[in-house]
Order: C-alpha cells, then structure tokens, then sequence
C-alpha cells in the first residue's frame, strides 16, 4: 500500500480514522466501530479492496478495550493490501461485513466461536471449530487450556433448511 491510501481514507472520514501506521508495505487503519462498515464499504468500491483475506481477533485482557478484530483486505488488482483494525470492549458488538464480503461469512463466525465477539446482523452466527456444547471461548487469555470439555450427544451439522 502507499501512504496516498491512507491519506485518501483521512481525507474521506476525518475523525473516524482514530490511527494509521505503516511498516514495511504493510498499512494499518485503526477505526471506531461505528465507522467500520462505511469505511471498509469506500476501501471496495472506491480503493479496489475487492478481496477480504481474512478476520483475526486478538485478546489483550489488560487493555481498556479487550478485543481487537482486524480485517485483512488486499486489492489483487494494485497488489496493495490494508489491515482495518477495530479495538471493542467485552461485550460489545461490530457490524457484520458479509453484505460487501461473502467470505465474512465464516471468517467472522471462527472469530465469535473463539473470542466470544459478536457480529450485528450476521446470517449464521453459531459455532463452527468448538463443539455445540462448548462452554466459553478456546482463544481467550483467561480461558483454562487443561479444561477438558467432552461432547455428550452428537451435533446436528445441517440446519433443517440446508438439507
């Protein structure tokens, strides 16, 4: 990526853009939750983000704000890629991106079954790597490794309207 992006992106939202930073290609935006689906909304149709590679949650429990989900984005057509970086506190929400991303789909369910965030007006947002009776979140800092959590009756893998 190049500076210009992230001067475009400070140019178009102002306020919005809470952060940039820049090492070795690689760009970062830190933005507030509210702002996210606008924002990656103008880095697709406007910046050629035309891929969402990937959603990675990060736990820093000693953080005001817990949570950080970042969206990796790559434009395949300028060979740039941007990190969009949203910090939540526990127990707060951020807004799904699977209307711009099909991909978001799943990469955002794996988020919520390991870290416990939630994704406002997700289509599917249940488990997909955790058992259905898995109780807690497997990649949170203060989840117990040595629990041991057993399934006790088989899943149902298909909804009643997938079959």
């Amino acid at each position: 990526m190049s500076q210009k992006l992230l001067d475009s992106l400070n140019a178009e939202f102002g306020d919005a853009v809470l952060s940039t930073d820049s090492q070795h290609g690689d760009e970062t935006v830190s933005i507030g939750k509210e702002d996210l689906f606008r924002v990656v909304r103008y880095l697709k149709q406007r910046q050629e983000c035309e891929m969402l590679t990937d959603v990675v949650g990060v736990d820093n429990p000693e953080s005001d704000r817990r949570f950080q989900v970042n969206y990796l984005l790559r434009s395949v057509s300028r060979g740039e890629r941007v990190v969009v970086r949203v910090d939540l506190e526990e127990g707060e929400s951020v807004e799904t991106l699977v209307p711009l991303y099909k991909s978001a789909e799943w990469a955002e369910r794996e988020v919520y079954d390991l870290f416990g965030v939630q994704f406002r007006n997700h289509p599917d947002l249940r488990r997909i790597l955790c058992h259905h009776e898995f109780e807690g979140h497997a990649l949170r800092k203060d989840y117990p490794i040595e629990r041991g959590q057993y399934l006790s009756r088989p899943e149902t893998l298909l909804r009643d309207d997938e079959i």
